[in-house]
C-alpha cells in the first residue's frame, strides 16, 4: 500500500524546529540571567559587607567621642571659673566636629541610622547649653574701660601687615594680646587682616567701638566680644564663630556653626551649613550673607564649608523653648530692608 505524505509534512517540519529553537534560546537566556543575578549577589553582598564595616566603623567612633564630650561636661563643674568659657568653646568645638563628621557619613549612612545619630547629638548639644547657661552666668552689656573718649576720625583701609606706622604708633595689644591674635580696644577705625595673617588661625576682635573690619581667608575660629556700632566681614571660618556682648553692629559671618550670646539690636548676615544658636539676645535680625570678593570661592574650599547649603533662617534660641511659636527674639530681615556690605 502506498504511504500518504501529508502535503504540509514540510511546514509541520519547520514548525517543530522552529520550536526547538525557542526552547534552546530561553534555556541559554535563563542560564545567563542566572550567571548574572549570581555576579549581582555577590558584588551586592560585597558592597553591603563595605557598607556594614563603614557604618560599624562610624558608630564605634560616633560613640567614643560622644562618651568623651560627655565626660568633659560631667567635669565643668570642676573647672575654674575663669576657665569655663575656653572649656566651652572646646567642647563646642568637638561637637562641630562630630557633626562634621555625621553630615559626611550621610553618603552612606542608611536614613534611620543619620536619624538616630543626629537625635544624640541634638541632645548633647542642648545639654552642653543648658550646663553653660548655669554655669555661666549671662552678661550685662558694658564695655572695658569704662567710658569710651571721643571717637577720632576713621582712616581708611589699611591692612595690617603693610601698616607700620600703625605697628609703631599703637600698643602691640592690638595685635596681639593674652587672648590671642586679633584686634583689641579699638575706636573708629576701618582694617583689614590678610589671609596670610588668617589663615588656619583663631581670630579675636575684642573691645571694638564703631569699626570698619575686613577678616579675609579662611580662619580656623573666630571670637568677636564687646564690640558696639562696628560693621565686621569674615571669611569662611572652618570651625566655629563666637559673638558675645555685641550692640547695634552689622557682622557678614560664615562657618559651620555661629553662637551668639549677650547681644542686642545686631544684624547677622550669615552662611551657616550647621546651625546659628542664639542666647541671651534680643533684636537679632538675620539674612544670608551678601559679602562678595574675588577670592571667596577660595576661602570657602580652604575652610571645608559648602556653599550650596545654607541653614541662615533656622536658628535655635536657647532662651525660647516653644517648638510652634516664633522666638520674639530674632526675625528674618525684609528683603527691602536688606543692606549690601559695603566693605570689600
Amino acid at each position: 500500500m502506498e504511504e500518504v505524505i501529508p502535503r504540509n509534512g514540510g511546514v509541520d517540519r519547520n514548525e517543530k524546529l522552529k520550536k526547538e529553537k525557542d526552547v534552546i534560546d530561553k534555556i541559554q537566556k535563563r542560564r545567563e540571567q542566572i550567571k548574572t543575578n549570581s555576579e549581582v549577589r555577590k558584588t551586592n553582598a560585597t558592597l553591603n559587607k563595605t557598607l556594614d564595616e563603614d557604618r560599624d566603623l562610624f558608630f564605634c567612633s560616633f560613640s567614643r567621642d560622644r562618651d568623651e564630650i560627655d565626660g568633659l561636661l560631667s567635669r565643668s563643674s570642676e573647672v575654674d571659673k575663669p576657665g569655663l568659657s575656653d572649656h566651652f568653646d572646646a567642647i563646642y568645638c568637638r561637637l562641630d566636629a562630630l557633626q562634621k563628621r555625621l553630615t559626611d557619613a550621610g553618603l552612606y549612612l542608611p536614613s534611620y541610622d543619620v536619624k538616630r545619630a543626629q537625635t544624640d547629638l541634638d541632645e548633647l548639644r542642648n545639654s552642653t547649653g543648658e550646663l553653660r547657661g548655669r554655669l555661666i552666668p549671662k552678661k550685662k552689656f558694658a564695655f572695658k574701660g569704662g567710658r569710651e573718649k571721643k571717637a577720632a576720625p576713621k582712616t581708611q583701609d589699611v591692612s595690617l601687615e603693610t601698616e607700620s606706622k600703625f605697628r609703631e604708633t599703637e600698643s602691640k595689644s592690638r595685635l596681639i594680646s593674652s587672648s590671642g591674635f586679633g584686634l583689641f580696644d579699638l575706636t573708629a577705625r576701618s582694617l583689614t587682616l590678610s589671609e596670610k595673617e588668617v589663615n588656619q588661625r583663631d581670630i579675636r576682635l575684642e573691645n571694638l567701638v564703631d569699626c570698619d573690619v575686613i577678616v579675609l581667608g579662611a580662619p580656623s575660629s573666630v571670637h568677636i566680644a564687646n564690640a558696639r556700632d562696628c560693621r565686621i566681614v569674615c571669611g569662611p571660618t572652618s570651625g566655629s564663630v563666637l559673638v558675645d556682648n555685641v550692640l547695634a553692629s552689622r557682622l557678614d559671618l560664615a562657618a559651620q556653626q555661629i553662637r551668639v550670646h549677650s547681644s542686642l539690636d545686631t544684624e547677622l548676615y550669615i552662611h551657616v551649613t550647621s546651625r546659628c544658636i542664639i542666647e541671651g539676645c534680643h533684636g537679632i535680625r538675620v539674612a544670608p550673607s551678601d559679602w562678595e570678593h574675588p577670592g571667596l570661592d577660595g576661602y570657602y574650599m580652604l575652610a571645608g564649608l559648602n556653599r550650596a547649603v545654607n541653614n541662615w533662617d533656622n536658628l535655635d534660641d536657647f532662651d525660647w523653648l516653644s517648638k510652634d511659636k516664633q522666638s520674639p527674639n530674632w526675625s528674618v530681615i525684609p528683603i527691602e530692608e536688606r543692606k549690601p556690605s559695603k566693605l570689600s
